[in-house]
């Protein structure tokens, strides 16, 4: 396979954006990185059970490794599972992966109390699976928990430019 110009331009400067020790990695990037700065800054004081639907390699999940959360990952791409990894361990912290679909998630009901989905319902192919999805999102989170969405305004530039180019690098 050969890397185009454009393609080789677009990942050098993610790359270059991304913190260091994440460079390379799928959901690496300095918007990626602000996002998870601002989930992990509203939980680091929280306790309790914690899922990242869409969770990718894990970045988000590492960031909270220091908290008092139980951290669960889900993601449809078997990413993770293909780098033989169904849970990784952080001084002493588990973090449980899952492949699944976030419309079809495999957790009891109210069984989290903080539930996040970053850079997911963008990428579903109809509006009836992020229907699907969100009404999953509430399923499993407890009455008193959380649910964190992130929504982008295609209207904002740099959200339009970096979803033309998304099959450059996804």
């Amino acid at each position: 396979m050969t890397v185009k110009p454009l393609e080789k331009f677009f990942l050098l400067t993610r790359n270059r954006l991304a913190r260091r020790p994440e460079r390379g990695k799928l959901s690496s990037g300095l918007r990626s990185a602000r996002i998870r700065e601002w989930v992990s800054k509203r939980c680091e004081r929280e306790s309790g059970h914690f899922l990242e639907v869409g969770c990718g390699e894990g970045l988000l999940l590492e960031d909270l490794r220091d908290t008092e959360l139980h951290l669960f990952g889900l993601d449809r791409d078997e990413i993770i599972f293909r780098k033989g990894k169904s849970e990784k361990t952080f001084s002493g912290k588990r973090i449980r992966f899952f492949n699944g679909d976030a419309a079809q998630l495999p957790f009891p009901s109210n069984t989290f109390d903080w539930v996040v989905c970053v850079n997911v319902l963008l990428s579903m192919e109809s509006e009836e699976v992020i229907r699907k999805a969100l009404r999953e999102l509430h399923r499993v989170c407890r009455k008193q928990g959380r649910v964190l969405l992130e929504f982008r305004n295609r209207w904002n530039p740099w959200t339009w430019i970096s979803y033309r180019t998304v099959r450059l690098y996804d």
